[in-house]
């Protein structure tokens, strides 16, 4: 699962996104202690909502491709390939 990437917002969507994630981490970890395989992808670490997003939500093609990496280290972290 990937982490919300960080918005360039408000307080108040800043404050949502941060509670969206908590929860996501939650239920991956309910999911894990299940003993099924997942992972987060932490899209937060690295991602630059200053030069990353097309709109202030939205990324862009540099905010994709810092998401796909993020991704795909998870996945070969999870799947160890």
């Amino acid at each position: 699962m990937g982490l919300v990437p960080p918005s360039n917002g408000n307080a108040e969507r800043t404050k949502m996104d941060e509670i969206k994630r908590a929860a996501q981490r939650t239920v991956v970890q309910a999911f894990q202690s299940y003993g099924y395989r997942v992972a987060i992808a932490d899209t937060v670490a690295g991602f630059d909502s200053r030069t990353m997003l097309a709109d202030v939500v939205h990324p862009n093609e540099k905010g994709y491709k810092a998401i796909n990496n993020a991704i795909r280290g998870a996945l070969r972290q999870l799947y160890q390939f």
